[in-house]
């Protein structure tokens, strides 16, 4: 079975018990984002995107049709999904929900670096990157921080 089709899976588990919490769905986009990378198939960054909360994923559609009116072709919107300024390591070593209040709450991400010389353990102590999340209709959605584009 595929990572993508493990994730879905796992995802119609968690939505019949209730659903995930703020620290599940995070998990979720970190793991589509990580089997989305050096992958032909957008996927995993598909699955991401559908957990994304609807104000990211408005100025992803906006980016995408930007792009795909500058490049001539239909651009998808999780096609745009970057990375920079968000992952701060090459694992995720923690994550851990630090404050839930209503329909908002926040989730600590630590990530480590491992060293391929020493494929053991952390080569650089761990970067924390706090994610802001939203319930919409029930369920959470992660608010990911998007780098500022470069001026038209």
């Amino acid at each position: 079975m595929g990572r993508v089709t493990a994730l879905v899976l796992a995802s119609g588990l968690l939505a019949a018990c209730g659903g995930p919490g703020p620290g599940d769905v995070v998990h979720e986009v970190l793991s589509a984002l990580e089997a989305s990378r050096g992958s032909d198939s957008s996927e995993a960054l598909q699955v991401a995107y559908e957990q994304l909360a609807s104000a990211t994923r408005g100025e992803l559609d906006a980016r995408a049709a930007r792009a795909s009116e500058a490049l001539g072709t239909k651009v998808r919107p999780w096609d745009v999904i970057r990375f920079d300024g968000f992952v701060e390591g090459n694992r995720v070593s923690d994550v851990e929900t630090i404050e839930t209040d209503g329909d908002t709450a926040v989730v600590q991400v630590r990530f480590a670096w491992v060293v391929p010389s020493d494929e053991a353990g952390p080569g650089v102590a761990p970067e924390a990157v706090r994610l802001n999340l939203v319930r919409e209709d029930g369920q959470w959605r992660v608010a990911l921080p998007l780098a500022q584009e470069a001026p038209r």
